[in-house]
């Protein structure tokens, strides 16, 4: 069955398509500013795809991508989704993307439950395995979590999302956590490593000068020895 797919910028949900396969679905992306089109033009069902904005902002880090442009255009999207979700309930479900690649059995079970009509699977349970989630670097996630934490912009869509998407794992939607000592530490040791690597540098440079030095004097002394044999 077809499925056209409506995310979130930098959620990552093509990690997702594997997942689909698995359950006889073909996604159909569509552009958010496109997507209330696709769907009222279509009994298509929609799957509405997201990640907090503070993953969003850190996979735009870690894309090379600017993370305040980033979370405006998460902003646009996200209410975007919610717009078309109000308006097409029975033909839209929203999913929070980590939670599905986490819980990819729990998702298929809520989908069997309250959208049968939506699996096309073969005989027999489909084997669905989690996605090993990669932690995001704290470094970007601290940045991340204080950009959206002062934009009054974020906050309030974040109960609706939440409120909107199908719970699959406990606290799925919490602002994610930050161990700061360990970061502190990290950022000890890193300072410490580059502290040292410039110490062996330096070193290496006052060798190198002093070796073209020594040089510079052999090669003056041959120049010198060379004139007064003529």
């Amino acid at each position: 069955m077809s499925l056209i797919i409506g995310a979130t910028p930098f959620s990552q949900w093509e990690r997702m398509e594997p997942l689909f396969q698995q359950l006889g679905l073909a996604a159909q992306p569509s552009d958010t500013s496109a997507l209330p089109g696709a769907v009222a033009s279509s009994s298509t069902p929609c799957l509405l795809l997201h990640t907090r904005p503070e993953l969003a902002v850190v996979q735009a880090i870690a894309e090379g991508a600017s993370p305040n442009e980033a979370l405006a255009q998460w902003i646009t999207a996200a209410q975007a989704l919610l717009d078309v979700l109000r308006a097409n309930r029975s033909q839209c479900l929203m999913v929070e993307v980590h939670s599905a690649l986490k819980a990819p059995a729990q998702l298929l079970d809520w989908l069997r439950n309250n959208r049968p009509s939506w699996l096309t699977l073969p005989t027999g349970a489909p084997t669905v395995v989690a996605d090993a989630v990669e932690l995001p670097d704290e470094r970007h996630l601290l940045l991340a979590t204080q950009l959206v934490a002062q934009s009054a912009k974020v906050q309030p869509l974040l109960a609706p999302l939440e409120a909107s998407t199908v719970p699959l794992v406990a606290g799925q939607y919490t602002v994610p956590t930050i161990d700061i000592e360990q970061l502190q530490q990290r950022w000890q040791v890193e300072s410490q490593e580059l502290e040292s690597l410039n110490q062996s540098l330096l070193q290496a440079q006052s060798q190198l000068e002093k070796a073209q030095k020594a040089q510079q004097q052999n090669a003056g002394q041959s120049n010198a020895t060379g004139q007064a044999e003529r």
